[in-house]
This record gives structure tokens, C-alpha cells and sequence, in this order.
């Protein structure tokens, strides 16, 4: 890895100034079924070539990802996005694009030195990097950013990673007319600005105090914050394209303060309250909330939120005792052997590693670790197991269905029942 990394550098140094350059004028940003000129990507690596013309790629879909290194969810892609190059073979050309200026070839390097040593797998796909100027055909304020090219060198989409799928990808290749959501952003938006005031992500007039909920909107990416002023109050507070669910879960930090298979939705239309499947963005379960209040302390502001979300879902949250169908962990003749070897406390688990384990954990870690995979049945641990455990996790953990989690715990040295219990819960129903 480490003659990768110095390959990688030897590359990458020489060209820097050359693109550091202001691009030519001719360049215009694309739009959605205009011909993508015959763009040379250079300072390319695993490829066969040091530079890729996009023109003698036509007869494939190419899809170009713009990612940078401070972008975590553009590096947990990659495993993804390369298996989708492996199983598309020939049809389709991803090429990984790093065109962040405040990136160099060696940070690049280390980052796909370190998701190697993370998950066993080398990135394979083509990276072109430090090539500034292809953002004048691409321009974008957030990344992860695609470029979809089809067969024909025509751009066909511009999206997030939730458009990233298998599914999408063969209705491209087949010459489907899908509708892709269209990934817009705005480049004047603010985020240290009010949001909707004098055109900081749309239209607004002027107030003295707000609060106000909308539905997902584009360009504007997902974040939550507070704004506080020289007392240290806080005077604003916003969550922008958040799901509804954790909305509540924030304004009702105490009562919600379970997993998710202690939270019950009473309320009608409870997909609202859902949160979206791994390749689906399902916007329109998204908001933008957003407060200004006289300066106040979050014990004040949290009411005033919790009013808001109260009245705008037209709901209520309140705690009660249920009687649920429980997994309950008992002491096992064979569990003794999870006791632990010792070493430094560790929780190794990573969805794209094929080993995921805990070391040196408690019970209660592990306990908690499983309510976080079982979203319909709450786990209880009554093993009296006091010591510190080690134990290996299926490589596919978060995914485990009811039955493959009790055939997991059950293949580690446990007793596994189903019972019911009655447990405190949060409740979610109509006012």
C-alpha cells in the first residue's frame, strides 16, 4: 500500500499548478440532455492511462462521483459504487472525481489507504483528482455529486447517492424515460443566514419572530444547529431536511430517549413517522424546521418546539407501560465462553467490513447494540452476566431479520426466548 501511496503522489504532484488554472471561457456549466463535450480527465489513476477521454468511453454509462475528503458519506460510497462497477461490468465506467481545492494527492492517498485497512477491499475504480476546472461542466456546492452520461454522451441525470442504485442504473442502460430527482444546489445559500430571508434558500419576508416547518428542500443539504447570542442563549434553532421521526425524538428528548422498537406510532398515516430504506431518500418524509425566539434556554425552546410539532402533525407523545413480545438472553452452559480475553474496550463495526465485532464490552453494550438491529422486538438481556464479553458479529449485522438474530445469539452460546414483558414506551397518537 505504501508503494500505492508513493505511485499515487508521483502522479498527482507535477500537474497541481496546471490545474490550478481558471478554465477556459468557452467552458459552460451542462444541463440535463446537452451533449457533454470531449472532456480529458487527467491525473488519473487505476486506469490504464494517465488521462480518460470521456468521448471514447460513448457506448457506456459513465458516471462521474464527485466527492471530497472532509465528505464522510461520499467514503462510505465507495464500496457501494464499486460493487455496482463490478456488477455492471463493461456497461457501465464509474470514475471517482476529487476536484476540491483544498485536497492534495497526499490526503487522497490516505484516505483509500485507510478504507482499505477498514473494509478488505481496495477501491478499483478509476480517480481522477486535482482537476479543478471540470467543475465549470459540473458545478455543485455539495458533494456527494453524480453526473450521468449515457451511452450517447448525453448528460441524462444530476443526483444525490440515493439515485445511485442497481435498479436505476438498468433503467438507464435499458433506455427507460425515468424521472430522477434532480439534484439542484444553490450556490448563495447561507447557512449562518435565516433560512427563506432575502432569498437564503427561497423566498421570504421580513418578521420579529418565526417558527416555521416545510416540506424537503432542494439544494440546501441536511444539518441542524442553534444560534446563540453574547449571553449564550439561544435565539435560533433549525433542522434542515430532517425526517419527522427525529424531529420528535429531539423536542422529546426524555420521553423518546428508547430505541426504536419501544416507540410505538398510534397516529394516522404512521409512514409518515418512518424512516427511509438504505436506497431511498423518501423526501417526502423530510422538513425543514426552524425557530427565532426571544433568547431563551433549550428547557424553554424545547416547549416551544414541541408546540410547533405538536400542532403541525397533529400529534401528542406520552409515556406508558405495554406488555410487548420481548427477546429475552438468558446464561447459557456455553455463554461462559464470550467472557472476555481483555485487551483495550473496542466496538469494531463497520457495514461495508466482513469482520465486526466488540471487545472487551459489557452486556449492556451489546444489549444496546441489538435494540439498535431490532426494530420490532425489544431485547432484553436477564443472563446476569456481570463480566466483560467478546463476540463476533455476522458481516451483514444491521440487516438481520427476527429469525436470523435469535439463530445468531443463539450459534454465540445463549438462551433465547420469546416472552412478553411490560416495559416503559413512548406513544405516538393523534391529538
Amino acid at each position: 500500500m505504501r508503494k500505492f501511496k508513493h505511485c499515487l503522489l508521483a502522479i498527482l504532484l507535477p500537474a497541481m499548478n496546471a490545474f490550478a488554472q481558471s478554465p477556459p471561457e468557452s467552458i459552460r456549466p451542462l444541463e440535463i440532455g446537452d451533449a457533454v463535450p470531449d472532456i480529458v480527465l487527467t491525473n488519473v489513476t487505476n486506469y490504464s492511462r494517465p488521462t480518460i477521454n470521456l468521448s471514447k468511453l460513448k457506448g457506456k454509462l459513465v458516471i462521474l462521483d464527485f466527492w471530497a475528503s472532509y465528505c464522510s458519506s461520499c467514503i462510505d460510497m465507495f464500496p457501494k459504487i464499486n460493487h455496482l462497477q463490478e456488477i455492471f461490468k463493461d456497461q457501465v465506467q464509474v470514475i471517482l472525481v476529487n476536484a476540491y481545492k483544498n485536497d492534495d494527492p497526499e490526503k487522497i492517498a490516505s484516505i483509500f489507504e485507510k478504507l482499505k485497512s477498514r473494509t478488505g477491499q481496495p477501491v478499483t475504480l478509476p480517480s481522477s483528482a486535482l482537476q479543478l476546472s471540470i467543475t465549470s461542466y459540473f458545478p455543485h456546492k455539495y458533494v456527494p455529486h453524480y453526473a450521468w452520461i449515457d451511452k450517447n454522451g448525453k448528460l441524462v441525470a444530476i443526483t444525490s447517492r440515493f439515485e445511485v442504485t442497481k435498479e436505476n442504473i438498468q433503467s438507464v442502460l435499458d433506455g427507460k424515460n425515468i424521472s430522477l430527482h434532480l439534484k439542484k444546489d444553490q450556490f448563495d445559500f447561507n447557512r449562518n443566514k435565516p433560512l427563506l430571508v432575502d432569498g437564503n434558500g427561497g423566498e421570504g419576508n421580513e418578521f420579529l419572530y418565526r417558527s416555521l416547518l416545510t416540506p424537503f428542500i432542494e439544494g440546501i443539504g441536511n444539518a441542524n444547529g442553534t444560534q446563540r447570542n453574547e449571553e449564550n442563549k439561544i435565539i435560533r434553532y433549525y433542522k434542515h431536511n430532517t425526517h419527522a421521526l427525529m424531529l420528535l425524538r429531539e423536542a422529546y428528548r426524555e420521553k423518546m430517549n428508547f430505541p426504536a422498537n419501544r416507540i410505538l406510532i398510534e397516529a394516522r398515516n404512521p409512514e409518515r413517522f418512518q424512516y427511509a430504506s438504505e436506497n431511498s431518500a423518501s423526501y417526502e418524509n423530510q422538513y425543514c424546521y426552524e425557530i427565532i425566539a426571544p433568547p431563551s434556554d433549550w428547557e424553554e425552546i424545547k416547549i416551544y418546539v414541541q408546540e410547533d410539532l405538536s400542532r403541525m402533525f397533529q400529534i401528542r407523545v406520552s409515556n406508558e407501560e405495554r406488555a410487548l413480545n420481548c427477546l429475552i438472553i438468558k446464561d447459557s452452559k456455553h455463554s461462559g465462553k464470550l467472557k472476555t480475553k481483555g485487551g483495550d474496550p473496542k466496538i469494531g463495526l463497520d457495514t461495508n467490513s466482513p469482520i465486526n465485532y466488540l471487545r472487551n464490552q459489557s452486556m449492556g453494550v451489546f444489549t444496546d447494540l441489538l435494540n439498535n438491529i431490532s426494530d420490532k422486538m425489544p431485547v432484553l438481556n436477564e443472563t446476569g452476566i456481570s463480566e466483560n464479553i467478546d463476540i463476533v458479529f455476522p458481516s451483514k449485522y444491521s440487516t438481520l431479520n427476527q429469525a436470523a438474530l435469535k439463530q445468531f445469539l443463539i450459534q454465540s452460546g445463549f438462551q433465547v426466548t420469546e416472552e412478553k414483558r411490560t416495559l416503559p414506551v413512548a406513544v405516538i397518537r393523534d391529538r
